[in-house]
């Protein structure tokens, strides 16, 4: 296949993106005694996002570009007891999230379109048991769980731009 190079170019596109993240976290565990044992959790993280498209030829879309940024404290605590050497029930409460981003609109796009979106986040609670036989011929893990979401991200068109954006919220509940 050979091209006309007095063809001219109809289009040659590109979109670039970096996501950048920086963390820190600690966890620790309090032994009371020999069967029963807290542990506590905590992460800070900072995250800076930057989005571009553009492109060359006849049909090439405007140059854009979108950066966003924003900082994030996720925890978790459980709780742990044994009822012997081979039967344990917990209960934990944990606090995560998704991280938001960019989005890529041209220049003068109606005010209310979202130029970004932010991290949407979710609390579980779960209770559970974790139990084997003496022989370990057989185990059982089973939980009960309730999770709260916030902020759900979604795809959707606001002013005519496809973007991603937040929603509202929801909750779920399960038995595992």
């Amino acid at each position: 296949l050979t091209v006309d190079p007095d063809m001219p170019e109809v289009a040659d596109i590109f979109t670039t993106s970096q996501y950048r993240e920086y963390a820190a976290f600690a966890n620790g565990t309090v032994h009371f005694g020999p069967r029963f044992d807290l542990t506590f959790g905590g992460r800070y993280s900072r995250n800076k996002q930057f989005a571009d498209q553009g492109g060359t030829g006849l049909l090439a879309p405007e140059a854009l570009t979108s950066t966003s940024a924003e900082n994030v404290f996720t925890w978790s605590g459980s709780g742990k007891y044994k009822l012997s050497d081979n039967a344990t029930i917990y209960a934990r409460v944990a606090k995560g999230f998704r991280p938001g981003g960019p989005n890529l609109l041209p220049p003068g796009a109606p005010a209310g379109t979202p130029y970004s979106y932010q991290s949407d986040t979710l609390i579980s609670f779960e209770f559970g048991v974790k139990a084997e036989t003496a022989d370990r011929s057989f185990a059982i893990d089973a939980a009960a769980f309730h999770i709260d979401w916030t902020d759900i991200q979604l795809f959707t068109v606001i002013n005519g731009f496809g973007v991603n954006a937040n929603g509202g919220e929801a909750e779920g509940d399960g038995f595992q």
